[in-house]
């Protein structure tokens, strides 16, 4: 039995990564999850990394769960990587292409400067071409 929740945040992690890797975005989200409130419980700095992971997750999966509404996220409410996040969020959920890129570029963001989101820019682009091509199908 694993009891300190820094080491199940990290297990969890992996199992999230590992999803990711796969394209399972719905299990990627539920381990991402799951490492973010182990880490937070531990007061572990790299709940700000899975949080911004879990994002990435949710986004793909297209789910409609807002990962920041989570009490624990609130913790990140001022932090630049993650309002950005928060943007690259609405920015999808609004199908406003030119601001989900401008946030993708914007170097003060720091999205593509972690290497594990870098992988899943291109996912996420196509995502939102998706979003974009239906929305203007209605």
């Amino acid at each position: 039995a694993i009891s300190h929740p820094r080491i199940l945040g990290q297990i969890r992690e992996e199992g999230g990564k590992m999803y990711m890797a796969e394209g399972n975005w719905t299990d990627a989200y539920n381990e991402l999850y799951a490492a973010f409130l182990a880490y937070q419980e531990a007061g572990d700095q790299q709940a700000k990394s899975t949080l911004k992971y879990l994002v990435v997750a949710s986004l793909l999966a297209l789910s409609k769960i807002n990962p920041f509404s989570a009490k624990e996220a609130n913790v990140y409410a001022e932090d630049k990587e993650i309002i950005a996040m928060v943007e690259l969020r609405q920015a999808l959920e609004a199908t406003d292409l030119p601001k989900f890129e401008r946030v993708l570029k914007d170097k003060r963001n720091r999205i593509q400067d972690e290497p594990f989101l870098v992988k899943y820019i291109e996912p996420l682009r196509k995502r939102m071409r998706e979003q974009v091509s239906s929305y203007h199908q209605l």
